[in-house]
């Protein structure tokens, strides 16, 4: 295949527009069969040309002589000693910048000094655009060049763009220069070294301005680091440490190690889990040789699980709604979230009950009665034997409410004392949440008391709230004391024995001088021997500072804080270079597995030696970023719901989880049948309670940082995921419309649900698999920063007899834990509600363009440490969780037999140098 080149033809001093038509003029008639192109750049003074490469010297000894030529003609030596013409500027004569370095000799001239060219007019500059410009370009009204690689080395407009055309394979593509050109109608063009843009447009000034912008947005991209993989290696050790490789084998990782069961070829992939290794820290043996750290997996014997197993938390009733073929969304009746609400103020049946308790007992009975009447499903209303008495009961019973609701009034007219609010290091109001009631939050430290003169009456009951006034909410920040003892005495507001008209008559008694709740007052815990500064009793308020209630919780020792920095500084990398990436981009840290395959076996520990294979933490971290090993992430942590609902109860930092969002949607992967190897694939997810869809792109892993954690069961990767919603085409989503008018779900008799799919479209797209997700979202309190994700995945198995244009299966019934086959298993990540809010902008981001937020500003607001800092946290407390995997398939592996004997044998043999 013939080759080209570019070359470049200096010509000092510079040319007039003239002067360019007539050398290009003369060398096209010349050599017009040789050259594919000649252009003329006046900023450098140079001619551009593009031929075949055994043509260049011959090109290039034309121009030669005939810019030589055209010198002796009409150019001569400037002469220091003869006076300048009278007509120059005098000013310009005595500054040495502006004086010509030759003298024109023709009336007509074809050439023009270089100080000259630097202050030339502008109607002048736009003669040389004919011969500026490529041929389909010229033409254009408006026309502009781009330099902006220049100033990067090496970096060309193919190397600029082929950078994000893995990002963005549906955008740009091979011909991303013209998609781009398209995108701000205007015609994009490049040198053949890929220098230098040439851009026209007959849009207006404005569309060269896009053009320019987006292109200098991907240059000031060019650093950022893309598609990368690297290692984090965490221990719990204060004192430095070293590390080796050991099989998942010998530690028990490998059985109770899960792949997705639509693997290829799962039998592999299971002996290649087998002929895996894991880091694990070394310790001394007694006779003080390094050896693996000596725990094996699981940490305790599994517990026996029955026929039925737990439900998991989030979704404890859940049952899936039935859908004909045939039938639409329903948008207006979603069923209600089983997480946390927040209660509507008002007067509620708990607080009714306590007012009842304080009455006589036919006027309470009276008055729940009438409360009662409403419902009458739920209690039949009693015949009254005393009608006149039961009238009084009310009236005093409503009376009774109103002065109740006054002294609630009065009291939220008072502004608490408090100082302002401290500033976090972790920005936490970037999205608020709906404040939950405290009484619905369980935590083992916060205080809940029981007025044990309340719980004698009966045990219908309900225990009383720690309140001031039983229509005020609890006290917002609770007091972090033990709490009472059952064998505690009662504690109750005011005295004990008291009078409710006596108490109500007191309203018209002045406030007390500073603003609070009341004269609360509670009895000395007798259990309590000495006193401490923090025992304020149990109704006292507390002044507390937002945000300095609990004492800032640290990492336990430096090895944890240096890789959660090293993490979060991986993540600012890692998501740098999305800022100019249009689409749905999420980051986050996933639990799992992490298993290093193809490591010699000489490499892996067998046996204590003085020379293990022992190495530092960093030497080791250097050595898999450099060679960057064969590595595979295991996700599924359990096949167990009692196991899963362990995950939301270890805390990531400083609060409990707090369950915010759930949802139930079926996944239908669907590919298209065109022939075309790898086949594409898109998704259709629809809502399992409202039967609404969204059509999305398969999710990429673009980047991505493992943390090897050297003394738990599992580890943490980093990654940063993209989805390209400019892959989701009309098509797709006239097929994606059809796929669920005609979806049919129903219950069959074992209690599975059954899903019948029968496209009515004549389209190349078919169902390829179906998955259930249930999918839990916690936060770590009412405005904490971060988010914890727990999913269930249920496998819908295809029937064998459905067609490839439709698809019929049913969901595989639930297996007891440890089984072997996988028809339900869970995940987990962590991600930052900051970052989740900010990279919103991506989705109607336009190609080119950048966002206001930034790696810089997201680690300002600590987006990255509230995604690292949980996740480190809660992985050390999770080795509980996967202690009944079994994949049932024992120790076989893909290695070949390796004899240690013989391989000790060969290192330590002497050799000589001779």
């Amino acid at each position: 295949m013939e080759s080209f080149s570019e070359f470049y033809v200096s010509c000092n001093p510079p040319l007039l527009p003239v002067g360019v038509s007539s050398v290009i003029t003369d060398v096209t008639n010349e050599l017009g069969e040789s050259i594919i192109e000649v252009l003329y750049e006046p900023e450098n003074s140079w001619f551009k040309f593009i031929s075949a490469v055994h043509d260049r010297s011959a090109i290039t000894c034309w121009m030669h002589k005939r810019l030589d030529q055209l010198l002796e003609t009409e150019v001569g030596l400037v002469n220091e000693g003869e006076d300048q013409d009278e007509d120059q500027d005098e000013d310009n004569c005595t500054d040495f910048k502006y004086r010509p370095d030759i003298q024109v000799l023709t009336e007509k001239p074809h050439v023009i000094p270089y100080p000259s060219l630097q202050h030339i007019s502008a109607d002048i500059i736009e003669q040389y655009d004919p011969f500026k410009y490529p041929d389909h370009i010229k033409h254009l009204p408006h026309k502009r060049t781009w330099r902006g690689p220049e100033g990067l080395e090496g970096v060309t407009i193919s190397r600029l763009l082929s950078k994000f055309e893995p990002l963005l394979p549906a955008l740009l593509g091979p011909s991303g220069i013209e998609t781009l050109g398209e995108l701000t109608n205007c015609r994009i063009s490049h040198n053949l070294q890929g220098s230098l843009c040439y851009i026209g447009t007959d849009q207006g000034p404005s569309a060269l301005d896009a053009a320019t912008r987006k292109l200098s947005t991907f240059a000031s991209l060019m650093d950022s680091p893309s598609a990368t993989t690297s290692h984090l290696i965490y221990t719990e050790k204060k004192e430095p440490v070293r590390v080796c490789y050991v099989w998942t084998t010998h530690i028990g990782l490998s059985k109770m190690t899960y792949v997705d069961p639509e693997c290829s070829n799962l039998e592999d992939e299971y002996k290649r889990i087998a002929g895996a290794v894991t880091l694990r820290i070394g310790v001394a043996n007694n006779k003080g040789l390094p050896i693996p750290d000596s725990t094996t997996y699981p940490t305790a014997e599994p517990r026996a699980f029955g026929r039925k197993q737990t439900d998991f938390h989030p979704f404890e009733g859940y049952t899936y709604g039935n859908k004909r073929s045939g039938t639409t969304a329903v948008k207006d009746q979603k069923r209600p979230l089983q997480c946390f609400q927040t209660e509507q103020p008002g007067i509620s049946r708990k607080q009714l009950a306590a007012v009842e308790a304080r009455c006589a007992p036919n006027t309470v009975k009276e008055a729940v009665d009438n409360n009662s009447s409403a419902h009458p499903s739920r209690r039949k209303p009693k015949a009254q034997k005393n009608t006149r008495a039961a009238q009084k009961g009310k009236e005093e019973l409503e009376s009774l409410l109103q002065h109740r609701e006054s002294v609630a009034m009065w009291l939220g007219d008072i502004e608490p004392d408090e100082p302002p609010e401290a500033p976090n290091e972790v920005d936490d109001d970037e999205e608020d949440v709906a404040p939950f009631p405290t009484s619905a939050i369980k935590h083992p430290q916060l205080i809940e008391l029981q007025d044990s003169s309340r719980s004698e009456e009966g045990p219908r009951q309900q225990t009383e709230q720690n309140l001031m006034d039983m229509f005020d909410g609890p006290i917002d920040t609770p007091v972090l004391i033990p709490g009472p003892q059952v064998n505690d005495s009662e504690v109750v507001f005011g005295k004990q024995i008291d009078e409710l008209k006596r108490f109500f008559n007191t309203m018209n008694q002045k406030a007390a001088p500073e603003s609070s709740w009341a004269d609360i007052a509670s009895r000395k815990n007798a259990a309590t021997k000495e006193k401490k500064d923090t025992d304020f009793g149990q109704n006292v308020r507390v002044k507390v500072v937002p945000g300095m209630d609990v004492p800032e919780i640290t990492l336990d020792n430096e090895g944890s804080v240096e890789v959660s920095f090293d993490a979060e500084k991986k993540l600012h990398d890692l998501l740098e270079i999305f800022q100019a990436v249009p689409g749905r981009v999420s980051v986050q840290a996933k639990f799992g597995r992490v298993c290093i395959k193809g490591i010699p076996p000489a490499e892996v520990y067998l046996n204590p030696s003085p020379n293990g294979p022992f190495e530092s933490i960093g030497a080791k971290a250097k050595w898999l970023n450099d060679n960057n090993p064969y590595v595979e992430f295991y996700p599924i942590l359990t096949t167990s719901a009692t196991e899963a609902n362990l995950i939301s109860q270890i805390t990531g930092g400083r609060a409990s989880w707090i369950l915010t969002e759930n949802r139930v949607f079926y996944e239908f992967v669907c590919t298209e049948e065109n022939g075309i190897y790898p086949q594409k694939q898109l998704v259709v997810n629809v809502d399992a309670d409202t039967f609404t869809h969204e059509c999305l792109p398969l999710s990429r892993e673009m980047s991505q940082a493992f943390i090897h954690c050297t003394q738990h069961a599992w580890d943490v990767k980093l990654s940063v995921l993209h989805r390209d919603m400019a892959q989701v085409t009309e098509d797709f989503q006239k097929f994606a419309a059809s796929l669920v008018q005609s979806l049919d779900i129903k219950t069959n008799e074992i209690g599975e649900i059954v899903i019948h799919v029968e496209p009515k479209d004549a389209t190349k797209w078919g169902v390829d698999r179906v998955r259930v997700h249930h999918e839990a979202k916690y936060r770590n309190g009412a405005k904490g920063p971060s988010y914890l994700t727990t999913t269930m995945v249920r496998v819908v198995e295809r029937f064998p007899n459905a067609t490839k244009k439709q698809y019929r299966g049913q969901l595989v019934p639930v297996a007891v834990p440890g089984s072997g086959r996988v028809g339900q298993w869970f995940e987990a990540t962590i991600s930052s509600v900051r970052a989740e809010h900010e990279l919103q902008e991506n989705v109607g981001l336009e190609l080119g363009e950048k966002t206001s937020w930034s790696s810089d500003s997201l680690e300002r607001h600590g987006a990255f440490r509230a995604i690292c800092e949980p996740a480190i946290r809660m992985v050390r407390h999770m080795d509980t969780v996967g202690n009944s995997n079994a994949n049932g398939h024992g120790t076989r592996t893909d290695q070949p037999f390796f004899d240690a004997v013989e391989d000790s044998r060969k290192r330590a043999k002497n050799y000589s140098y001779w």
